[in-house]
């Protein structure tokens, strides 16, 4: 279990060990990786509360509309 770290190279580059070579990698500093990851996921978490909410205005508005068109059409 672990993520390949020439990919998290490309991207924190400063959490990956480098063989001598400066090419291959060699390991990831997970314990540094952690913090980015909270922080990730913090911002994630607000962004779906945002959707969220944004979803339950939508269907609000929807029923209105539904319940307007309805009023309409028995007349």
């Amino acid at each position: 279990i672990g993520l390949i770290a020439e990919e998290v190279g490309e991207v924190v580059p400063e959490v990956v060990v480098y063989e001598k070579n400066a090419l291959d990698a060699q390991s990831i500093d997970y314990a540094r990786l952690v913090a980015l990851l909270i922080e990730a996921t913090k911002e994630l978490a607000s962004e779906n509360e945002t959707l969220k909410q944004c979803l339950e205005y939508t269907t609000m508005v929807v029923k209105e509309l539904k319940s307007k068109m309805a009023q309409i059409e028995s007349a």
